[in-house]
């Protein structure tokens, strides 16, 4: 039985030693890998806390696993904490990697807008003055155009107001034409109508001569027969 227990702990003893020494310089008995995912239940935990209290009294022996426990967390929290460091750091360098990458390709674009603002700035400084110009010959072309309407407009009032004043002679002349022809028709009717009572009497006239002489040479045929 002895000897049994005796190979056994020889075996066990050859086993935390090999887990010690495959690991690397921050892990103590087994793998990082191994370490970071064991629980308390796992089997180099408890052979190591076996050897640990061997001998102990149930006190003692509570006490120590309670202390290994409490150390097996504590690497435990430290190798999660060095590997998210390791892992941040590694984020962190590429994005710094990235960021200058970026920071140079963003210099150069900076650089390509700037020249490509400063042509643009130049053909806009360009545009404006050739608009200043041509807005200003709109200007004077519609000053002009403007005065010779004006010009236009009191040629054509003038025109008006001297057409008023012939117009208004004009209307005064045939006013007067108007009276004359009035006058003349007046003085032809009266004159029409003096001939025609002039006419009247010589028609009378030369009725009653007619009469007269009828009347005579009845009498002379009277007479003659006689």
């Amino acid at each position: 039985m002895k000897k049994k227990i005796l190979a056994l702990s020889m075996v066990m003893m050859f086993v935390i030693t090999t887990f010690a020494f495959a690991a690397d310089n921050d892990v103590k008995g087994a793998s990082e890998t191994a370490q970071a995912n064991a629980s308390d239940q796992a089997v180099f935990n408890r052979v190591s806390d076996w050897f640990a209290t061997v001998g102990k009294t149930p006190e003692e022996v509570e006490k120590i696993k309670s202390e290994r426990r409490a150390k097996r967390q504590a690497r435990k929290a430290e190798r999660e904490a060095r590997r998210a460091e390791k892992k941040l750091k590694s984020k962190t360098e590429k994005g710094e990697g990235k960021l200058k990458k970026t920071g140079e390709e963003g210099k150069g674009k900076w650089a390509a807008f700037k020249e490509r603002f400063k042509g643009k700035k130049k053909e806009m400084k360009k545009a404006r003055a050739e608009q200043k110009k041509e807005n200003a010959t709109k200007m004077k072309a519609a000053e002009e155009k403007k005065a010779k309407a004006k010009k236009q407009e009191d040629k054509l009032k003038k025109a008006g107001e001297e057409g008023q004043d012939k117009l208004a002679e004009l209307k005064e002349k045939m006013k007067d034409k108007k009276k004359e022809m009035e006058k003349a028709r007046a003085e032809k009717q009266k004159i029409k109508e003096e001939k025609m009572k002039e006419m009247k009497k010589a028609k009378e006239k030369a009725e009653k001569q007619a009469e007269e002489a009828k009347e005579e040479a009845e009498k002379e045929v009277e007479a003659a027969q006689e």
